[in-house]
């Protein structure tokens, strides 16, 4: 497999994983709004830890495919990812406060 191949493959995977970053964050704000209504705190902390549990792994499968695209030389790409990694970050504690008040 050539260097564009590889760096093809990994941008797909990169694809891949914010997608199950986006469902994620759709299961977050359907156990929120059923917290909302029921107030289970004690169900809402387990889907909590469930899916932090998913973000990261998440988090640590795109480490791995920013890493592999630098290592590859296509540090544009990586940079990119990097980026998007610190947006999300940022988007996940937002979030969490909102939920939190």
């Amino acid at each position: 497999m050539g260097d564009a191949d590889t760096a093809l493959d990994l941008l797909k995977d990169f694809r891949k994983r914010q997608e199950q970053r986006a469902k994620t964050y759709a299961e977050m704000g359907v156990f929120f709004k059923t917290y909302l209504e029921d107030h289970d705190i004690k169900r809402y902390q387990s889907l909590c830890k469930a899916v932090t549990t998913k973000f990261q792994q998440i988090g640590k499968d795109i480490l791995v495919i920013e890493e592999k695209l630098r290592t590859a030389g296509k540090v544009g790409w990586a940079s990119m990812i990097r980026k998007i990694q610190e947006a999300e970050k940022e988007k996940l504690q937002l979030t969490v406060k909102t939920q939190v008040l």
